[in-house]
């Protein structure tokens, strides 16, 4: 009776132990409210407006589950020419952690200390990401696509928004009081060049990503992972741009000598194609 006893206490001192929740999924809790910038940044509500009610129909405002990342999640818009980007105040899909960190579940206020610890540091580079999207938006439009931003809660100037998930659940945001950008959509650029028929295609695409790296370098972007993403570049009609700007930075060192920078973003893209025609 003891040992039963005893062992039926051991399953439960270990219950905490165990992650029974499934995966975290999308909501629109999830989504930043605010960003606390400068008042100074434009964010051209006008043209906003004017897409989004270009977007509805019969007074709905719909957008599909395109991907997400760490910081945002993107939807795409009902015609396919934009992409409306939330971002997250939390992660979705988080991965599960695996080591001691479970055991932290014994300790209630070791684990609050912890969390909050990492809730800060998501705060500090959420903060981070929503300055370099406005900084993109101020230096980089044509680079990158983007149309618009919404930083600061608003009231009554976008309709509410439907969205779906990659479940295909339907969740309603209120866009005055969600920090979001509106980009144009560009086809990846690992699809752009696996569809192209002749080599004057490919070289004619290589030039004007070329021609895209020294843009961006001679203004000073640079990038804070420091490596090249494929996933990162795409196409808008022949114009090739940089997707995601969440992750740059603008870099002093860069103005004054781009040329090596310039170099080894040409080698990454020739790398990257020198692979892909082997594979």
């Amino acid at each position: 009776m003891k040992k039963a006893f005893f062992l039926l206490f051991l399953i439960w001192l270990c219950l905490p132990l165990l992650n029974l929740r499934g995966p975290d999924q999308f909501s629109s809790s999830r989504l930043v409210a605010g960003y606390q910038a400068s008042s100074s940044i434009e964010e051209d509500h006008a043209t906003t407006r004017r897409i989004l009610s270009s977007l509805q129909k019969e007074g709905e405002l719909h957008f599909e589950y395109l991907g997400h990342g760490t910081q945002m999640v993107a939807f795409a818009s009902s015609d396919g020419q934009y992409v409306l980007k939330c971002f997250l105040s939390r992660v979705i899909d988080a991965p599960k952690k695996g080591g001691v960190r479970p055991l932290l579940r014994l300790f209630p206020s070791y684990l609050e200390k912890e969390e909050k610890r990492v809730l800060a540091s998501r705060a500090r580079k959420l903060e981070q990401v929503l300055g370099a999207y406005a900084l993109s938006f101020r230096e980089l439009k044509e680079e990158t696509g983007l149309i618009s931003l919404h930083l600061h809660p608003t009231q009554n100037l976008f309709p509410k928004c439907t969205v779906r998930d990659r479940y295909g659940k339907a969740h309603e945001i209120d866009l005055d009081r969600t920090a979001f950008i509106l980009q144009k959509r560009a086809e990846l650029m690992s699809d752009r060049f696996a569809r192209m028929t002749t080599e004057e295609e490919c070289e004619q695409a290589v030039g004007a990503m070329h021609q895209l790296f020294e843009t961006l370098i001679r203004k000073g972007v640079s990038d804070f992972n420091n490596r090249f993403k494929v996933a990162n570049y795409g196409f808008i009609g022949d114009r090739p741009v940089m997707i995601d700007t969440g992750r740059t930075s603008y870099s002093p060192e860069a103005w004054q000598n781009p040329e090596p920078e310039i170099q080894r973003m040409k080698q990454f893209l020739a790398s990257w194609l020198e692979k892909e025609a082997k594979g």
